[in-house]
């Protein structure tokens, strides 16, 4: 005895059918398209690097970039409450925090400027 397909899962395969017919099209070629390589925008990318010293209860902070006068480096815990705080300037930046008397737990290094706010986790034992 033959089970008929219910006509809803008959229209969800031919969907699915079509719709991947129209992504895989062609031959299997992909088509580039030319780039304009005399566009004078340059993009600069602002660095954040941490690095932190569980022997010395050190972390160093490496921030390099274009920053406005407002952007900052803290280190938080989970909730949100700063335990460090320092400005940072246009350029490159060093910021060396002392965490020895932090408790053991999750923190972040939170880099705050105008048009992004960046977090990166450590872990003090």
């Amino acid at each position: 005895m033959k089970k008929k397909m219910p006509a809803i899962l008959i229209i969800a395969l031919m969907f699915l059918q079509v719709l991947s017919s129209n992504v895989y099209a062609g031959n299997g070629d992909v088509k580039k398209e030319k780039v304009n390589t005399t566009d004078s925008a340059l993009v600069e990318e602002n660095k954040f690097i941490v690095d932190f010293n569980a022997e010395t209860g050190k972390i160093n902070v490496s921030v390099i970039g274009s920053f406005d006068s407002y952007s900052s480096v803290s280190v938080t815990n989970n909730r949100g409450s700063e335990y460090r705080f320092s400005f940072i300037e246009n350029g490159s930046n060093s910021i060396v925090f002392n965490v020895q008397d932090l408790k053991p737990g999750a923190y972040f290094v939170v880099l705050n400027s105008g048009e992004e706010i960046r977090m990166k986790r450590f872990m003090k034992n």
